[in-house]
């Protein structure tokens, strides 16, 4: 949302010179370093939580074992997920609705098929679902991304859209 906020006002002014192209380049690189510290902070929290202070949520010490063997996938998972919120807002200003509708609608049918196919798996345990869940997140991270980079000079000529 912040990017959405502020960085429009740029990138419509992107072609009207190179002084603008730089200043919206600049904005877009200090929003996403923003993103991904906030995203690895709020990480890192809910990672401390899990290891130290599972006693809050539950007295049974299973559960807070488990809970411990979490924190590094929660920690790696929410750490990408500023970069990934914050690469959909470029994409968004940008105008590249194709492609974040077909990304969606691939994410929406990949995601649940591949946990389908891993909960039919003997053996399968809570610690296997997380390391999809930050595989999954690894991948939408990179391929948002890669998005951002290699269609920097095609701004707003997303009509055609697709994944």
């Amino acid at each position: 949302q912040t990017v959405q906020a502020f960085l429009p006002q740029y990138q419509r002014r992107r072609h009207e010179s190179e002084a603008w192209a730089i200043l919206a380049s600049q904005l877009e690189r200090r929003l996403q370093s923003v993103a991904l510290v906030v995203g690895a902070g709020a990480a890192l929290c809910g990672s401390v939580i899990a290891t130290f202070l599972g006693g809050a949520f539950t007295s049974s010490v299973p559960i807070r074992q488990l809970l411990r063997r979490l924190a590094l996938p929660l920690l790696i998972a929410g750490s990408l997920h500023g970069s990934i919120c914050s690469a959909e807002g470029i994409l968004l200003v940008r105008g590249d609705f194709g492609f974040i509708g077909s990304f969606y609608a691939l994410c929406a049918v990949v995601m649940p098929a591949v946990l389908l196919v891993v909960k039919t798996r003997p053996g399968t345990s809570l610690s296997t679902v997380w390391l999809v869940f930050v595989a999954f997140q690894a991948a939408r991270a990179a391929l948002l991304n890669l998005r951002i980079h290699t269609r920097r000079d095609e701004v707003g000529s997303s009509k055609e859209g697709g994944v």
